[in-house]
């Protein structure tokens, strides 16, 4: 009986879905979409009718959509640590009233973002400073398989 009480146990500590010895956030296999960023040091919703997204994949990869191109970036997660590297993404021109400028400022704070923090299906992420710089609500999370 005892062994039946303990394997549950088990089985859920061993799926945090962290590496043994490691702590912190567990993100691959998330999806997000922004709703707040910082420009010019305030911090602004994302335009109307645009969709900024971001899925961490396997192997230490983002992608997503900045609103209007896709992008694809590296990054290191060391507990809250984070560091994003060069982004890449396609060169489309993009219509629309503030679209480029914001796509432009997404990019670029992504290299910025320091450490993240998630809570109540949010996930933000800050400058070295400690400043929030990007703020996400969750689209979907990864599903834990059996195999």
């Amino acid at each position: 009986m005892g062994l039946l009480i303990l394997l549950p146990i088990l089985f859920v500590g061993g799926c945090t879905g962290n590496a043994p010895g490691t702590s912190g956030l567990y993100l691959n296999g998330t999806g997000w979409t922004l709703t707040e960023y910082v420009s010019d040091g305030r911090s602004v919703q994302t335009l109307n009718g645009t969709a900024i997204t971001m899925v961490f994949g396997g192997e230490g990869r983002i992608t997503g959509s900045a609103g209007c191109n896709h992008y694809f970036a590296s990054y290191d997660l060391k507990g809250t640590r984070i560091t994003i590297g060069q982004a890449g993404s396609t060169m489309m021109y993009c219509t629309g009233a503030g679209v480029m400028e914001q796509e432009s400022a997404y990019l670029a704070l992504l290299n910025q973002a320091a450490s993240v923090s998630s809570a109540n299906d949010r996930l933000t992420f800050a400058d070295a400073q400690g400043m929030t710089i990007l703020s996400f609500a969750g689209i979907f999370a990864a599903t834990l398989t059996l195999g």
